[in-house]
C-alpha cells in the first residue's frame, strides 16, 4: 500500500485524480503547481459549508450564534490540528522549511487545499462529508447552557494516571468582544479543543473532548 493510499484511508476518501492530492500536499519551493490555488477553493467551501452546516443543524440559534460557531471551525488551530493529528506533514513535498518551522497558517492551508481537491475530483457532495465528518465534528459547543465541571475531572484523571495536563488558548477578535480557541494536552499530546465567548466555557469544551477520547466519559 502506498503512502497516498495509507493517506486516503485516513481521510475516508479514495481520489479519482491522485495528482489532485498531489498537488494539494505539494509546496511551492517544490513544483509551480502547488496547493494555493486548491487553498483558495477549499477556503470558500469550508465557509460555505460550515455555515450551511450551522444553520440544519442549530435552526433555533441566532446568527450571532452561528457566526461565533463558524469562525471557530474554519479557525486554523483546529485545522492545523487534523494536520498534526494526521502526520500530513509525512505527505507534504517540500524544501528548505523544517518541519518544526511550518506555520500554523501553512498546516491549515494544507488541509483547505486538500478540501479544494476533493471537490475538483468528487464534486460538492463528497467535500461536504470531509468537512462535516472531519472538520465539525471535531470541536464541541454550548449554546449558553450550563457546562459541567470536565476539566476538573480530567486534572482528577492526570492526577491519578500521573499524566500532565496543560491548557493552552488562542484569542480573537476586539477586546469588547473576544472569543477563545482552547485546546489541552496530556503529555505533550493535545487531544481536545473547545470554543466560547469565555475562556472558562472554552476550557470545558475542550477538557470534555479529551475525556472521551480517553474513554473516561461517553
Amino acid at each position: 500500500m502506498s503512502d497516498l493510499a495509507v493517506l486516503q484511508e485516513k481521510l475516508g476518501y479514495e481520489f479519482k485524480d491522485i495528482t489532485l492530492l498531489e498537488r494539494a500536499l505539494t509546496h511551492s519551493t517544490v513544483a509551480e503547481k502547488d496547493y494555493q490555488k486548491l487553498e483558495f477553493l477549499g477556503d470558500a467551501l469550508l465557509d460555505f459549508v460550515v455555515a450551511d452546516y450551522l444553520l440544519l443543524t442549530y435552526p433555533e440559534e441566532s446568527e450571532d450564534f452561528a457566526t461565533r460557531k463558524r469562525a471557530s471551525v474554519v479557525s486554523r488551530y483546529p485545522l492545523a490540528d487534523f494536520f498534526e493529528e494526521n502526520r500530513l506533514i509525512d505527505y507534504f513535498r517540500y524544501k528548505n522549511i523544517s518541519a518544526k518551522q511550518m506555520s500554523l497558517k501553512l498546516k491549515s492551508d494544507v488541509v483547505e487545499a486538500i478540501i479544494g481537491g476533493i471537490y475538483r475530483d468528487g464534486g460538492l457532495i463528497a467535500a461536504r462529508k470531509f468537512i462535516e465528518e472531519k472538520i465539525c465534528s471535531r470541536l464541541q459547543f454550548t449554546s449558553g447552557e450550563e457546562v459541567k465541571d470536565y476539566k476538573s475531572r480530567l486534572y482528577e484523571y492526570g492526577a491519578k494516571n500521573k499524566a500532565e495536563i496543560t491548557f493552552e488558548h488562542r484569542e480573537e477578535g476586539e477586546d469588547h468582544n473576544k472569543t477563545f480557541y482552547s485546546f489541552v494536552l496530556v503529555n505533550g499530546v493535545e487531544l481536545g479543543g473547545g470554543f466560547g465567548k469565555k475562556k472558562v466555557i472554552a476550557d470545558q469544551i475542550a477538557a470534555k473532548v479529551a475525556l472521551e477520547r480517553l474513554k473516561c466519559i461517553k
